[in-house]
């Protein structure tokens, strides 16, 4: 079991490492490790028989499909259009095939560990010890970096840049993306610890490990989004949950001072970094003015654009927006680069890049994949769910929000566990009946 365990570590901490030096030496592709673990997973996958493909896999594999239908039609209106196969320094076709590859990895990486969590009874304990060890460093991890802070160097060389940062990133390009890493890796040990029903001793450590991680990490954090996202999702939601049930009604009262004061927190650290850095940054002109684009964009090709000429879509939109009064008096700075270059050319959001992309077979894939899913967990009667809810509830918002899943493969892992514990618990139910 402890080679299990190792190995699992290894995949989850490939998974949150996502600032790879290999970038600068393969692309974007390469920022994360995971690319190329997505061979001997597999190679695992070919050699361990007939696998099944579960209802949400087949989401997947279905809405990439579309993405490559709409992608034929719309590269080949743009080439013919334009009378040029680039745009921007750009080959079009090059571009939407290493666009498909994101999709495809997350394809295999979701059922390889949907796989692998389906197949023995001792598969959610071995992940729960790698949880913890990931935990336990990712903990360590972030309360050196926070100290080292001032140096604005702190192990650039696991980083794809070497310049300066004055922020926690922990294993990432930037503070923005740590937020469902954190998350997951608070909430799932606190699930996993109760729903196997481990000694008193493990869950009271596990309970205080989390604990000491999500106020740290809180209190420490400049990234507007998920400052956002704790104090709008997470807190009223934990508050519900506990009111909700008559056993932990009575821990509700004993901990609203803390809830308080943490809320009270979070909320005057999220107005003072707004107010210094948000408007003056450009950061609120980039993201209004992309989701604006995306918006205009979905309105003229209800159907999507698909890969490859996202690219020529999107530039144009921002070229509609910048021409605009109606953004006149934001700073655009950031967004009019994007009319310069391919590099970085995206909405920084996972839904409102594919409702460009994918259009309204995006938004039919989203329902079923993503909001299904957390209707049926709201549904469980379960005291325990609270901690699969939250984290779901989080990298939800946090993709309509603030940031894209293509290389966060946390979030993938998050999708493909509780696609293991729907079914799990449905056999209980459906035992129990």
């Amino acid at each position: 079991m402890k080679l299990k365990i190792v190995l699992i570590f290894i995949v989850l901490l490939a998974s949150i490492y996502q600032d790879c030096p290999l970038v600068n030496v393969f692309g974007e592709l390469a920022r994360t490790p995971i690319v190329f673990m997505s061979i001997p997973m597999g190679l695992y996958l070919m050699l361990s028989g007939k696998f099944y493909i579960s209802k949400y896999n087949s989401y997947l594999i279905l809405y990439l499909l579309y993405l490559v239908i709409i992608s034929v039609f719309y590269l080949a209106f743009v080439i013919i259009y334009t009378g040029d196969v680039n745009f921007l320094g750009e080959n079009l076709i090059v571009k939407a095939i290493k666009m498909a590859v994101y999709p495809g990895v997350i394809i295999v990486y979701y059922q390889f560990i949907y796989t692998w969590l389906d197949r023995g009874e001792d598969k959610f304990t071995i992940l729960l010890y790698a949880l913890i060890g990931v935990e336990i460093f990712i903990t360590l991890f972030l309360i050196v970096e926070s100290v080292s802070l001032d140096s604005g160097y702190f192990l650039t060389a696991i980083h794809a840049s070497k310049d300066g940062y004055w922020r926690i990133r922990l294993l990432t390009y930037e503070e923005s993306w740590i937020g469902s890493i954190i998350t997951i890796l608070i909430f799932l040990p606190v699930f996993l610890v109760g729903y196997l029903n481990k000694p008193k001793r493990l869950k009271n450590f596990v309970y205080c490990l989390s604990a000491f991680l999500f106020v740290y990490y809180t209190l420490k954090s400049q990234s507007k989004g998920y400052l956002l996202l704790v104090l709008v999702s997470i807190m009223p939601l934990v508050i519900k949950k506990l009111y909700d049930n008559k056993e932990t009604r009575k821990l509700l009262y004993a901990a609203i001072p803390v809830i308080l004061i943490i809320s009270v927190g979070v909320y005057f650290s999220l107005s003072q970094i707004v107010a210094k850095h948000w408007y003056t940054s450009g950061s609120f002109g980039t993201r209004f003015g992309s989701y604006a684009a995306s918006l205009s964009t979905f309105v003229c090709n209800p159907l999507g654009v698909g890969l490859g000429s996202f690219i020529y879509y999107f530039a144009e939109a921002i070229n509609d927006i910048l021409r605009s009064e109606m953004f006149s008096g934001l700073v655009l700075s950031e967004i009019m680069g994007y009319r310069r270059t391919t590099q970085a050319l995206s909405t920084k959001t996972y839904f409102f890049d594919h409702l460009i992309m994918g259009g309204i077979g995006f938004l039919v894939f989203f329902y079923y994949f993503f909001i299904k899913r957390y209707f049926f967990f709201s549904n469980i009667k379960r005291t325990d769910v609270l901690f699969i809810i939250i984290p779901l509830v989080f990298v939800t918002l946090g993709g309509v929000v603030y940031f894209t899943y293509d290389i966060k493969y946390e979030v993938w892992f998050l999708m493909a566990f509780t696609d293991v514990l729907q079914k799990k618990l449905m056999t209980t139910q459906n035992d129990e009946a």
